[in-house]
């Protein structure tokens, strides 16, 4: 019984939005090269601004490590910034064009999201 609402508790949180206060872009267009096959001019064109970024974390599903490596799409395309949620916690997130995100908390954890890809 005890796992089963151990189960039901991390699903819950898992499927809650992330609640973003405040977003900033502080990189676009980045690209990873030897990562893929994507051409680097496409990735300039990744631009995602502060509002588009923080909407689509507000909708990016929460998954482990292993479902984010496992189901993720990668595109070498990446935007980086700084966050805050409305706790008052700052974060750092990496965002890949791709449709996955990772959001670095202070002491170096790191959460994963996978959400719609975005268009180049």
């Amino acid at each position: 019984m005890a796992a089963c609402l151990l189960l039901t508790a991390c699903v819950a949180a898992a499927a809650r939005p992330l609640p973003v206060q405040n977003l900033t872009v502080l990189e676009t267009g980045l690209y990873r090269a030897g990562e893929l096959n994507m051409p680097a001019d496409l990735c300039a064109k990744f631009r995602p601004v502060d509002r588009k970024v923080a909407n689509w974390l507000r909708h990016a599903r929460e998954v482990d490590k292993q479902a984010y490596y496992a189901d993720g799409i990668f595109s070498g395309c990446r935007a980086s910034g700084e966050l805050t949620l409305q706790d008052g916690s700052r974060h750092r997130w990496y965002l890949d064009a791709g449709g996955g995100a990772m959001v670095e908390q202070k002491d170096g954890t790191l959460r994963y999201f996978t959400g719609e890809p975005f268009p180049l």
